[in-house]
């Protein structure tokens, strides 16, 4: 049986990632959005030219501003453009006032930065949560194999698991039942999802080992690697 990759794992991964990226654009936003609304100063420029720019059919404009702020003469580029805008219009903006020649337009909204700050936070969030879920059941599982105790339990069926699905399909399930020796109690226990059909590897009656935290039956791990191991060092 091949390794197969955690489908867990990497939906943690990628939520958590688009999640942190959609907090940071959200900052970004909010940040230019609040200084527009309350940190930069007003002020007015005249438009002296207009450079259009042409990118693989898509049209920019390139917008050059004169104005004077606190005595000094500056000519910069406006970061946005309007089918209203000619040359010699008289238009208004902010500037920064640490950096006069930093044009601000309303282009970051500060609701908005934060609308898209707290999505990405909801995002990051569940990514985050599912990433510790998927660590702590992996600590888990490292802890039974080394100091679990080692059962053999009965293959008893192979369903498929409907709520994961991948690329249109659905992973298999192995459940596999142990009877104690010393009574009539009995336990079944449910493998991780396999990609491929185990069917044929695994058929029913065969045994699979199974580690278990003491007399702990609720704590478990079904290691079909080791009984594919197992069985190719009996077939040798």
């Amino acid at each position: 049986m091949k390794k197969e990759l955690d489908i867990g794992l990497v939906v943690a991964l990628v939520f958590s990632v688009i999640g942190y990226l959609v907090v940071i654009m959200g900052i970004c936003t909010a940040t230019v959005g609040f200084e527009y609304a309350f940190v930069g100063e007003k002020e007015t420029g005249i438009i002296t030219d207009i450079a259009q720019r042409n990118f693989g059919g898509n049209i920019d404009y390139l917008v050059k501003v004169d104005y004077v702020y606190d005595g000094e003469q500056y000519t910069e580029f406006m970061p946005n453009y309007t089918d209203d805008m000619y040359v010699g219009k008289e238009v208004s903006f902010k500037v920064s006032k640490d950096a006069p020649g930093n044009i601000i337009v309303p282009e970051g909204e500060l609701g908005g930065g934060l609308a898209v700050t707290a999505f990405g936070v909801v995002f990051a969030g569940l990514g985050t949560l599912n990433l510790v879920l998927w660590i702590k059941k992996y600590k888990k599982k490292r802890e039974l194999i080394t100091q679990g105790r080692v059962i053999y339990a009965t293959v008893d069926k192979i369903d498929m698991n409907y709520h994961v699905r991948s690329n249109y399909a659905h992973p298999f399930v192995i459940f596999c039942v142990y009877q104690e020796e010393y009574s009539d109690m009995s336990y079944t226990f449910r493998s991780d999802d396999i990609w491929e059909d185990p069917t044929n590897l695994f058929p029913k009656g065969s045994q699979v080992p199974v580690y278990v935290h003491g007399r702990d039956y609720s704590e478990y791990y079904v290691d079909l690697e080791r009984a594919l191991q197992e069985r190719r060092q009996k077939q040798n």
